[in-house]
């Protein structure tokens, strides 16, 4: 109990004292740097049993902006209900992940805070963030994802960055390649748009460069896949430009795609499978995941989710927040890689309407945003929430987008909340403007 209680006075006198831009650089910082270190060391507390260092630096980040967002006015009067699906699938979502940690399970704790944060992070942009400093915002997350891919290119330099996985080597820099795919596909959507709207080709498209290299190299096919289908989206719900000019780009975004597909050999080794023996001969353990290897096992992973789903009340509540990475991992050997199966199996046909309901939500702002744009940093901010909202909902048919609630969630409600600030004169509601298509 002494522990907590120093671990939250600690958290209150940071939030007290941190000053805003380094506080913003600390989220960006955690967001964009997976090391895999966090999630294997485990420190004891008392009531939760042993926690990570992530989900300790996670709930440190998450108290002081809970203090900030009580101890500061707000810059802004922005309904916070025009997310309110979001608020009731966080309820819904909070109140199974906490009948789970009363059964003594600590994958409830992480469930816990990985629906939450993203949603604190929101509440803290929306009331703290000026609007004058989106721009800088913008500018700082470039500049971090840059600093990243720096110290990826350092360890790679120094022989690491490199792991065997489902039959191809692939490159995971500090953390895993599914988190450094979406992270460098979220950077080059950012990049994309920017010179897209608001042009400076010069600086954008070598950083976009830069960052899709990485992508490709992490041969993370949902990454790889989500981030093109979140650039055509952006070309094709984003823009109100010339429409040829458009087909040509989603042209050569597509030809782009079916490139890397038949002449990127480590991407085409695993579409095609043809690295199938190799895994056997390298790993015989994995056998029964790779049983259908150009799904990596996913099929058998499903299936089950399905079966066990459909036996009882679960199909209309669920297992509980946290208990697909507890049992499916226990009877198949991995987890659920499909976010809609996972939410289903967790928390049931309601769960799984709330997170559908919510997206679509999320992307009526989006869109509202983009026909109302009405200066080029609105126009690129709600560019860059419609290809986010089509990067997150594709990735999560093929991989748990709510694990990666620090380098996708978060990002997929902060660039919502800087439409929101774009949208509304201050002391006008925001529903009042938004159209929903």
């Amino acid at each position: 109990m002494e522990a907590i209680v120093l671990f939250l006075g600690f958290a209150l006198l940071m939030g007290s004292l941190i000053s805003q831009a380094i506080f913003f650089c600390l989220v960006f910082a955690f967001a964009f740097l997976p090391v895999r270190n966090m999630a294997d060391i485990r420190v004891s507390v008392p009531i939760f049993h042993d926690l990570s260092l992530e989900t300790l630096i996670t709930g440190f980040l998450f108290l002081v902006m809970v203090v900030r967002i009580l101890l500061y006015r707000a810059h802004n009067q922005v309904g916070l209900s025009t997310i309110w699906i979001s608020w009731v699938f966080l309820g819904f979502g909070a109140i199974s992940a906490t009948l789970v940690i009363a059964m003594g399970i600590p994958e409830g704790v992480k469930m816990l805070y990985r629906l939450a944060f993203p949603l604190i992070t929101f509440l803290y942009f929306i009331i703290c963030m000026k609007k004058e400093d989106i721009e800088k915002t913008l500018n700082l997350i470039i500049i971090i994802g840059l600093g990243i891919s720096l110290a990826n290119l350092y360890n790679l330099l120094l022989g690491g960055g490199w792991h065997w996985s489902a039959g191809v080597e692939r490159f995971v820099g500090l953390g895993s390649p599914s988190d450094l795919a979406y992270s460098m596909g979220l950077l080059t959507i950012i990049c994309y748009v920017r010179m897209r709207t608001v042009g400076r080709w010069q600086i954008y498209a070598p950083l976009g460069a830069i960052f899709a290299l990485q992508v490709l190299l992490t041969v993370t096919r949902g990454g790889i896949f989500a981030t093109g289908l979140g650039l055509l989206s952006f070309e094709l719900f984003g823009k109100r430009g010339s429409i040829t000019a458009r087909v040509l780009l989603i042209s050569a975004l597509v030809m782009g795609l079916i490139s890397a597909v038949l002449f990127y050999e480590p991407l085409r080794a695993r579409v095609f499978a043809t690295h199938y023996r190799d895994v056997d001969i390298r790993d015989p353990a994995t056998q029964q995941l790779e049983q259908s290897f150009e799904k990596s096992g996913r099929g058998l992973l499903w299936r089950f989710v399905i079966q066990r789903v459909g036996r009882d009340y679960h199909l209309i509540t669920g297992y509980g927040a946290g208990m697909a990475e507890i049992d499916v991992l226990k009877n198949i050997g991995g987890v659920p890689h499909n976010e809609y199966f996972r939410v289903l199996y967790e928390m049931g046909v309601i769960g799984l309407l709330l997170f559908v309901a919510m997206l679509v939500q999320l992307w009526g702002i989006a869109r509202s945003g983009v026909k109302q744009a009405d200066t080029p940093l609105f126009h690129t901010v709600a560019g860059i929430s419609i290809g986010v909202i089509i990067l997150y909902a594709s990735g999560a048919m093929v991989d748990n987008m709510i694990n990666k609630y620090k380098s996708m969630g978060i990002f997929l409600y902060i660039f919502i909340a800087f439409v929101l600030l774009l949208f509304c004169p201050i002391k006008e509601s925001i529903k009042q403007k938004i159209t929903f298509n």
